[in-house]
C-alpha cells in the first residue's frame, strides 16, 4: 500500500511539468521539393497535387488526385508553413469564388 501511495504521489508531482511541456508537432526540417506529376485535363474534374506528409518521423510522398469539381469554389492547394521550430502542413481546401 504504502508503494502505491508513493507511485500517485509521484504522478501527481509530474502533473504541473507535464502541462507546461512543449509536444514536438511536427518536423523541423522543410519538406522535400514536390514530385512531377502529369497532370491532364479532365472534365468535370480538378487535379488535387500530391504532396508530402509526415508519417513515422519522415517524409512520405501522397500522389495528386482527381475530385470532382463544386461549381463556384476553387481549390486551394495545401502547403507546409514553417512556425517557430517547427513545420506544419495546412491541408488543401476549397474557397468560394
Amino acid at each position: 500500500m504504502h508503494g502505491f501511495i508513493l507511485t500517485v504521489t509521484l504522478a501527481l508531482s509530474l502533473l504541473p511539468s507535464l502541462a507546461q511541456a512543449r509536444f514536438y508537432r511536427g518536423p523541423y526540417e522543410a519538406p522535400p521539393p514536390p514530385r512531377s506529376e502529369i497532370v491532364r485535363e479532365r472534365h468535370g474534374y480538378v487535379w488535387v497535387g500530391g504532396h508530402y506528409g509526415w508519417r513515422h518521423n519522415h517524409y512520405v510522398w501522397s500522389r495528386g488526385h482527381y475530385v470532382r469539381e463544386r461549381p463556384g469554389w476553387g481549390w486551394r492547394e495545401g502547403t507546409w508553413e514553417h512556425r517557430d521550430r517547427d513545420y506544419v502542413w495546412r491541408p488543401g481546401h476549397w474557397e468560394e469564388r
